[in-house]
């Protein structure tokens, strides 16, 4: 299976820190916790109409059932907060440490660190670089399909964003704030662009890595992120969030997704007509390229670039790069370690933590997180829950007891338990704690399929991790390109993956594995088929000549995918339900 593709060996200096969990002990941050109330946003005059989310807020304070937020710092309508700081949310009950959802309505941040939760004060903390000199206008736990539709969302996502330790979904909160300016440029020279590569102009790929010199030190994306405006909105190009910035010669390298050259297509009447490639103009991409910074503060102009599209993945050099990368003799000896310990894994309980964030231009606009837990104990036991992960449902659950798999899902008044024989399950798709497919693969194989690249060691927290890379791109639909960035973080001393960072387009993914058990016996009761009251067992699905097989997939995310599935597969395709 195809997976990502990588560009080149990156600097450890250059690794963004975006999503990184470790903050400076003395960062800035407000001291003391307001109560919280459903206050007007900052700057609002009493006489003005309330917002639909304040709405939306006072309906759901009135909630008896719900978790609410008793007290927030910074302190709602307060001025002049710090930039680099902390946001902290103190809830009325005990809740799910490791569940949450903000989102920015206005203002946003650059970068955030881990949260923690206090058991004993039921208080969230998220160290946070904030963006300076804007109202931060910020909705706790808003619903999936908009304030308007409050209801609705509810019942039908019941258990997304924070929740109570019993998984009572918490009120919505809105929360408002400005932060201190920035301070003044100083009295210099703009920016200015000495060196583009490839230059506007020129021939570009599908994942095209620009290299933009300036002729002055600059602030590094931490600080000030650069973003892509369009000038044609049908054919867009994408900014992977990973740039990176050489201070020793002012120079960022940006890795860019741009469209393939789609036919144009036109009708009459009931046909339909495509115009051959070569006669398409539209092969010509154009965007610009915003929020360069000098290091004293002063705006670069924007860059407007323009490129045609070869349909091809990357360039000649930058899979040439590649290749080199999976012979790296520190990749393999890696791979063949973590090969020799995944064999001797007999058992494990995870918990699989995937922190999403989306951009908007220079800024990250939200923080969701879900929790999913997955277990295996050698030979025939495994179990998955990624109910949170499902959003539409209460419950989500795949396991085996060695007897018999089933699935037990329930959404709304919906209570579903299907049951199949482990002989009649004839398809098993199951990855726990693999993130490179070590199991099944050699690792020669496995480093030239994933395109992997070894950037090197680094050392967090007081522990030292192994970071390994990849790049990928490919031209999907016929109009589009996908393509993403993955870092492993491979713990030295346990060769299992602590975090995995994926980067696509304006969505950031940090998935996080915690494990609560390795190589020890677990419950059996963990993997048994579920007694629900008045449910009773569906049996297998029934095969015929378009579905001949039946199957199941449960896959941790170590691999940058995680999934769920239930069901049956043939000539005429997979029909299934689940994750991804």
């Amino acid at each position: 299976m195809k997976r990502n593709h990588p560009s080149g060996r990156a600097r450890l200096a250059n690794i963004p820190c975006l999503l990184v969990w470790l903050f400076s002990a003395a960062l800035s941050c407000q001291t003391g916790l307001a109560q919280a109330k459903p206050e007007l946003a900052v700057n609002q005059s009493a006489a003005e109409p309330a917002s639909p989310e304040d709405q939306a807020a006072a309906v759901e304070a009135r909630d008896p059932e719900r978790p609410k937020v008793i007290s927030v710092a910074p302190p709602n309508g307060s001025q002049g907060v710090a930039t680099n700081g902390e946001l902290r949310l103190r809830f009325d009950q005990p809740m799910d440490p490791m569940s949450f959802k903000l989102n920015w309505k206005s203002g946003g941040f650059l970068d955030c660190g881990d949260a923690t939760y206090d058991t004993n004060r039921f208080e969230f903390t998220i160290p946070i670089r904030l963006a300076p000199g804007a109202l931060q206008r910020i909705v706790v736990n808003e619903p999936l399909m908009g304030v308007t539709m409050l209801s609705q969302s509810r019942q039908q996502f019941p258990i997304e964003g924070f929740h109570s330790a019993d998984g009572r979904q918490a009120a919505l909160f809105v929360w408002n704030f400005r932060t201190q300016p920035a301070p003044p440029a100083t009295q210099s020279s703009p920016p200015r662009v000495i060196s583009i590569a490839p230059p506007s102009g020129s021939t570009a790929t599908l994942l095209t890595f620009v290299e933009i010199q300036f002729d002055q030190p600059m602030m590094p994306p931490a600080e000030a992120f650069p973003w892509l405006s369009q000038t044609n909105v049908m054919r867009t190009a994408e900014l992977i969030a990973n740039v990176r910035y050489n201070a020793s010669n002012h120079t960022f390298r940006l890795p860019l997704l741009l469209p393939p050259r789609n036919p144009i297509g036109f009708q009459v009447g009931r046909h339909h007509f495509e115009l051959p490639r070569q006669l398409t103009p539209n092969g010509w991409i154009s965007f610009t390229l915003n929020g360069f910074l000098s290091a004293a503060g002063v705006p670069a102009a924007p860059i407007p670039l323009e490129y045609r599209v070869e349909e091809v993945e990357m360039a000649a050099g930058e899979r040439e790069q590649i290749r080199r990368a999976g012979a790296d003799k520190r990749l393999l000896d890696l791979l063949a370690a973590m090969q020799q310990r995944r064999s001797q894994l007999l058992s494990i309980a995870e918990r699989v933590q995937v922190l999403e964030s989306q951009r908007d231009g220079a800024l990250l606009k939200s923080l969701d997180s879900k929790l999913a837990s997955f277990q295996m104990q050698l030979p025939d036991r495994f179990l998955g829950d990624v109910s949170q992960n499902m959003l539409s449902c209460r419950i989500f659950r795949i396991g085996s007891d060695g007897r018999d798999w089933w699935f037990h899902s329930e959404s709304g008044n919906n209570r579903d338990l299907s049951v199949c024989p482990v002989n009649l399950m004839q398809v098993r798709e199951l990855s726990f704690c693999d993130p490179f497919g070590l199991a099944s693969n050699s690792c020669a194989k496995a480093a030239a399929d994933l395109g992997l690249i070894y950037v090197g060691t680094t050392n967090l927290a007081g522990r030292v991790y192994h970071l390994v890379e990849a790049w990928h791109a490919e031209a999907v639909g016929g109009d589009d390109t996908w393509g993403s960035l993955r870092q492993w973080w491979i713990d030295v001393r346990t060769l299992r993956p602590m975090q995995l960072l994926s980067f696509s387009g304006d969505s950031l993914f940090r998935t996080r594995f915690f494990y609560d058990a390795i190589n020890q016996p677990l419950d059996p009761g963990l993997f048994a088929v579920p007694q629900i009251e008045s449910v009773t067992p569906s049996p297998p699905e029934t095969l015929d000549a378009n579905y001949t097989e039946r199957l199941v997939i449960i896959r941790d995310g170590a691999d940058g995918h995680m999934s769920q599935r239930w069901g049956k597969r043939g000539p005429k395709g997979m029909s299934s339900g689940g994750l991804n």
